[in-house]
């Protein structure tokens, strides 16, 4: 017979980490595509802040802090050249050489793959690499898995902004219950 008293319960204010799961789904995207390594990141409207969220085979920390610079510098060059998906060449930038200090990126391609997407709530930037060269088509060929993962990370963190709005209304009801 099932017990209540002997089953494992999280608390009501115990909510689950959901940055794993959009590490997961973007790790999926990349492997699926045949891809060697990714960024993912948030890109605001106003295109003064750019927030990494996932990547794959690439440290994120010097993304999120010291390095910020340098990915939006380049975000914004591949946006002004093409706002559409397309490759994008790498080298000689210093995005590039700061990649290339904390991974080894010998074997891959000089290009990147430029993603931009966006939801109702979101604007995503997605930069993709690869060891194989691949044409144009490759792009058409995976803008269903492009969609659906954005589809995916974007629920997610509407789920995530949801449980802080909910926490913040809890508290608000309580207080207003003492008064």
């Amino acid at each position: 017979m099932f017990s209540r008293d002997l089953a494992l319960h999280p608390s009501k204010y115990d909510y689950p980490d959901t940055s794993l799961l959009i590490d997961i789904c973007f790790n999926e995207f990349v492997e699926k595509g045949g891809l060697c390594s990714g960024l993912m990141c948030l890109w605001d409207d106003n295109q003064s802040k750019v927030t990494p969220i996932a990547t794959n085979n690439i440290p994120i920390t010097p993304f999120i802090l010291a390095k910020n610079d340098i990915l939006k510098e380049y975000i914004m060059e591949c946006l002004s050249t093409h706002p559409a998906p397309h490759f994008h060449s790498i080298t000689k930038k210093p995005i590039w050489n700061e990649l290339a200090s904390l991974i080894d990126t010998k074997d891959w391609q000089p290009k990147v793959i430029f993603i931009p997407a966006y939801t109702a709530d979101f604007n995503f930037i997605l930069l993709c690499f690869t060891k194989n060269r691949y044409d144009s088509d490759y792009l058409k060929n995976i803008t269903d898995e492009i969609i659906e993962l954005i589809q995916l990370v974007a629920f997610i963190l509407s789920a995530n902004s949801s449980k802080s709005r909910i926490k913040v209304m809890e508290t608000y009801v309580r207080e207003i219950g003492h008064d």
